[in-house]
């Protein structure tokens, strides 16, 4: 019954991308300007700066209150004294 199933599924993925197997070669590729190279070094410095805010939403999410509020305090502590201290 289950090879059945994956069988007909099978064709029925190869019928659907057929029609984009059919499609013409693209004859030369687009050249990369300045505006385009800019917004993507953009666009992965933002996504970068997200990922450590995300984590600790994360980390937040997975443990109980009680000990998450006494976490974040001691990692803005830490940064605050870490970056006064000049090191």
């Amino acid at each position: 019954m289950i090879q059945k199933i994956m069988k007909s599924a099978l064709w029925a993925s190869a019928l659907i991308a057929a029609p984009a197997m059919a499609q013409d070669a693209v004859g030369t590729l687009p050249e990369a300007n300045s505006g385009d190279s800019a917004w993507i070094l953009t666009a992965s410095a933002l996504v970068l700066m997200m990922t450590l805010p995300g984590l600790a939403l994360f980390y937040g999410g997975l443990v109980r209150a009680k000990t998450f509020s006494p976490c974040s305090c001691n990692v803005a502590q830490w940064r605050l004294l870490h970056r006064s201290s000049g090191s």
